[in-house]
């Protein structure tokens, strides 16, 4: 899903991923902006990822039936009532602390893996929970 906003940078990092920058400002009031950038890191879903299952195929189709082929890490930095002579500028440095805060994490070898394990984790107790609470609620009162 490709999101709102236009496309500013594409950064390609080491570790065969890239972080794409989104430039999701708008006017708020007057010559008032709303400063809005998102990250973020589109990565496909892969058996590799699962070898530590018995069955990392299986496990890797269930959980793509489930999420879809690509799972993205994004996060949106914003700052409000910029003037709009500024915009490009609070852009420029909300790109830069995104980077400063995060390049060492997201360049780590196995972020991609890492990432995408701890989402097949959560979709796995979002699961079962649900599986819980269905079962909670069909019993007699």
């Amino acid at each position: 899903m490709q999101p709102e906003g236009r496309l500013i940078e594409t950064i390609e990092l080491e570790n065969g991923i890239a972080v794409y920058f989104y430039d999701q400002s708008r006017g708020v009031l007057g010559d008032r902006w709303q400063v809005k950038l998102l990250a973020m890191i589109p990565m496909e879903v892969k058996p590799d990822y699962f070898d530590e299952f018995d069955n990392p195929e299986e496990i890797c189709k269930e959980f793509v039936s489930l999420v879809g082929k690509t799972i993205s890490f994004q996060i949106e930095r914003l700052r409000n009532f910029i003037d709009r002579s500024d915009v490009s500028q609070t852009l420029a440095e909300l790109k830069d602390e995104f980077l400063r805060s995060n390049l060492d994490y997201i360049s780590r070898p196995h972020f991609a893996r890492r990432f995408i394990l701890k989402k097949y984790h959560e979709q796995m107790e979002n699961e079962r929970l649900g599986h819980l609470y269905r079962q909670h609620m069909q019993q007699p009162n």
